[in-house]
């Protein structure tokens, strides 16, 4: 149930709010239960979620056919208004769009893998965008989902059983774009959103001026160094151009921000959560995207070509299984689309590397991490400044180089 909303709807805070989610979810009427006590704590950090908070809320309920209370959790996530540039700049609809997805798309396109029980995501119970925009959804805790705790990321197997989920998502997006004609308007742009060029060129350039500072110290071959120059000051949206929609080429829904804390894992089963940076366009982001921020390094660097073509064969599998009469590209199509976009690669390692391989003796300041000024720079050039971090540096470089990713020909 999926209600619209009236502005005398009570606070979500409230008891009486999770009548209907809890008729909905266990299949039973309203006066059939009665909700003693409500406790909300947070269930993931600020940080994390862009201008959403995120909380879960535990009831006490008592079924009147039983002698005993239960109790139920659920996850609340919460639009918050913020006056952080950085946070909101070219993402004011993140919200709306996630609603979107989760009460049409979702359910959408898991019918397209019913006979085999595929899901994506929590299931949702409730929305609301007046008074206040929340969205209920199932807590994946209490079904046994957790995120992976790992310092180094995910290893061969975790990232084949992700992708294979991965391509059943593309191609189930691939007919959910046949069948409707287009997405909506909110899915035009994720992540790379030129938009947000004012607020995100500053932080992602600060990143990469450091990032060349160190190749530069370190002694790095001329023409590496002459290839990236010209990116100085405009590294965030050179790789949005590399992402401008193209119609001709193969598209999907992507997910957008496949990280390990997005990643929901029970067993051999992955759900993805976070669709609020979703956009239609080429695979390659969610999969270069995926691999540098979840996998584990030397997965990503000596396992790299086998995950793609793994990629690829089960998204060859599912296209030809739901029946799509998109045209499948072939495998060096989706090569040569990740050669064009691996400079992705290059930009979110800048902050990832940054942030996993620091000095662990240096505590991070995410205020100095992000400063312009002389203060940032230094900070910055510490937290590189440690061995591990250099021998890291030489095998990614070295991987991106050959790979041609640090090549953009429109600058």
């Amino acid at each position: 149930m999926f209600g619209a909303l009236s502005s005398d709807i009570v606070s979500w805070r409230l008891a009486d709010f999770y009548k209907d989610v809890i008729a909905v979810d266990y299949k039973v009427k309203t006066d059939e239960f009665e909700i003693s006590n409500v406790h909300i704590s947070t269930a993931i950090p600020r940080l994390t979620c862009f201008v959403s908070l995120v909380h879960r809320v535990l009831l006490h309920v008592k079924f009147k056919d039983r002698s005993s209370q239960r109790q139920i959790s659920y996850i609340v996530k919460e639009r918050v208004d913020t006056n952080d540039e950085f946070e909101v700049a070219g993402h004011s609809c993140v919200f709306s769009k996630e609603i979107e997805l989760y009460t049409q798309i979702l359910p959408s396109i898991e019918k397209q893998w019913a006979n085999e029980s595929v899901k994506f995501g929590p299931r949702v119970f409730k929305v609301t965008m007046s008074p206040f925009k929340v969205i209920v959804m199932e807590d994946l805790r209490s079904t046994g989902f957790r995120a992976k705790r790992s310092e180094t990321g995910f290893k061969t197997s975790d990232c084949e059983q992700v992708l294979e989920k991965l391509a059943k998502f593309h191609a189930a997006s691939v007919l959910y774009f046949e069948r409707k004609g287009s997405y909506s308007d909110q899915f035009k742009s994720g992540a790379l959103n030129l938009k947000a060029t004012k607020a995100y060129e500053v932080y992602y350039s600060t990143l990469f001026d450091s990032f060349y500072q160190i190749l530069d110290e370190l002694k790095y071959h001329p023409r590496i160094l002459e290839t990236l120059q010209p990116l100085k000051g405009k590294v965030y949206s050179a790789t949005c151009n590399l992402f401008r929609f193209n119609p001709n080429k193969f598209n999907v829904l992507n997910h957008g921000d496949l990280r390990m804390s997005n990643i929901h894992i029970r067993e051999y089963d992955k759900l993805f959560l976070n669709y609020q940076t979703s956009f239609f366009g080429s695979p390659s982001f969610d999969l270069l995207y995926f691999l540098t921020m979840s996998a584990s390094f030397c997965t990503r660097i000596d396992r790299f070509d086998h995950l793609i073509d793994y990629y690829y064969r089960h998204l060859k599998t599912s296209l030809r299984q739901l029946g799509v009469m998109t045209a499948i590209p072939t495998q060096r199509q989706l090569r040569d689309e990740i050669t064009a976009h691996g400079f992705l690669m290059c930009l979110k390692s800048t902050e990832s590397l940054a942030l996993t391989l620091g000095m662990p003796n240096l505590e991070l300041d995410m205020k100095l991490f992000r400063s312009t000024g002389p203060e940032g720079a230094e900070f910055r050039r510490n937290l590189y400044a440690n061995v591990q971090f250099e021998k890291t540096l030489e095998r990614l470089v070295m991987f991106m180089w050959k790979k041609g990713f640090l090549n953009i020909s429109q600058i």
